[in-house]
């Protein structure tokens, strides 16, 4: 038995840098061979003289086979087998001495760099499971390069960045968080990357940006690295097209298209309320950027989140009601759950009650919504105002005609796909609406002028 353990243990598997390349290859194989179109199994058990549950196994990642296989699997894309390409996996259940194990654990496959910077405690992350598995999915299973998590101000963001990074962190030999909320300039943000990716301490940077770009990616092709950049929309230009850079913060535009389109074995993820100029383009499905819109959660992981502020007693409707009322903004939600358990004892009936005749956008919630509408253009702005006023979904062409200031529908469709980008509408079919929340702090917004 125990025998027969050791020989099912015995094998190697691709290091991240040595699946990429392998992919890499296969891709451009692919490409200039295949016509842009995938290889099946087949083709490539052809291709590799290996059968396809054994090629199964090598672009997993994960399950081991011997080295002659990898050897095999190179050479028919015309590549060599090098050292750092593959390694030896180790398992806390391996039947192996603690001190080999520890001996393993120094190597970079398993030991990690991790500085945590400013990002927040996230003890519990309720509903957002299949995010998480995309993610994962994203970044350790296909190995993208640059992944963007955006959505409007509360809705979870930056939690589920914590979330994920704890989950996959140990596939990275360095992991780093930075938060652009004070708006650092993307030297410095560059030069407190190089830093940390650095053991020797004594780099010397270049003057230029080219220069420093050029020498972060050299860490980031040598070794596997995980970094997250949160709050990105305080580098982003208010009041402008979505996505816009802040006067002297077109650097990071730079910087972000030469990690999305440079070859290496790490990734960047990017949170932001909504995503910066150059990259929505470079997003596919076979692409290896990716950007994924956060959105409300399900009723049952709303009263999860809400819960932990104290006990709430409420019927199924009610529950339903309140968590779309809120648009199941994560921190909405907690900031009525607070208010609730202070002025309802926690009773669902009264509060859903009492917010049927009244406007009940708490100064958190107000704040939140602020920051996002001050972010708008007129047009989006004079669009929000209608849409509101309107209560009821509406057609573009309604739209059209309800604006004072004539408009072709080639820009409103503008302004209205960067109001779903920003989470602020929906869109149902060919009509336009907005949560209940939203639509009423619109009005109120309306009313002043």
């Amino acid at each position: 038995m125990n025998s027969e353990k050791r020989r099912r243990q015995r094998g190697v598997v691709l290091t991240r840098a040595g699946l990429q390349k392998l992919q890499t290859a296969k891709s451009e194989a692919e490409i200039y061979e295949n016509f842009d179109k995938r290889f099946t199994l087949e083709t490539l058990s052809a291709r590799t003289g290996l059968d396809p549950d054994t090629l199964m196994k090598v672009f997993s990642g994960r399950v081991r086979v011997d080295k002659q296989t990898l050897i095999r699997c190179f050479s028919a894309f015309c590549l060599q087998l090098d050292v750092n390409d593959y390694h030896i996996p180790v398992n806390e259940t391996d039947n192996v001495s603690n001190w080999v194990l520890a001996t393993c654990k120094s190597k970079s496959f398993i030991h990690y760099y991790i500085d945590w910077g400013e990002a927040p405690d996230v003890s519990a992350l309720s509903g957002r499971t299949e995010e998480l598995a995309t993610l994962e999915q994203w970044i350790v299973g296909e190995h993208c390069r640059f992944v963007t998590l955006f959505g409007m101000g509360g809705i979870g963001k930056t939690t589920l960045a914590v979330g994920i990074t704890q989950r996959i962190k140990n596939n990275f030999k360095y992991v780093i968080w930075r938060s652009l909320r004070n708006a650092p300039s993307v030297e410095d943000t560059i030069a407190d990357l190089i830093k940390f990716l650095d053991e020797a301490e004594e780099t010397q940077l270049p003057k230029t940006l080219d220069g420093k770009i050029l020498q972060l990616l050299g860490y980031l092709r040598a070794h596997s690295c995980l970094i997250i950049l949160d709050n990105a929309e305080s580098i982003l230009q208010s009041n402008d097209i979505a996505g816009n850079y802040k006067s002297g913060y077109e650097g990071y535009g730079q910087l972000f298209r030469c990690i999305a389109d440079t070859l290496h074995c790490s990734t960047l993820i990017l949170t932001t309320r909504e995503i910066p100029k150059g990259l929505a383009f470079k997003e596919g499905e076979k692409l290896p950027v990716h950007c994924l819109q956060l959105t409300g959660l399900p009723t049952s992981a709303a009263k999860e989140v809400m819960q932990l502020k104290g006990a709430l007693i409420g019927s199924d409707l009610e529950w339903e009601v309140l968590v779309h009322y809120y648009a199941g903004n994560p921190l909405a939600l907690k900031i009525a759950a607070t208010a609730i358990v202070d002025f309802f004892e926690g009773n669902l009936t009264s509060f859903v009650n009492f917010f049927q005749t009244e406007t009940l956008i708490f100064d958190g919630i107000r704040e939140i919504l602020e920051r996002q509408f001050n972010r708008l253009t007129d047009l989006e702005k004079a669009l929000m105002y209608q849409i509101a006023i309107n209560r009821k979904p509406v057609t573009i062409l309604e739209l059209q005609a309800d604006l004072e200031e004539q408009k072709t529908v080639w820009e409103l469709m503008g302004a209205l796909s960067a109001l779903q980008r920003r989470s602020l509408i929906e869109k149902n079919h060919t009509r336009y609406t907005q949560k209940p929340v939203v639509m009423e702090f619109v009005v109120q917004e309306f009313m002043k002028h």
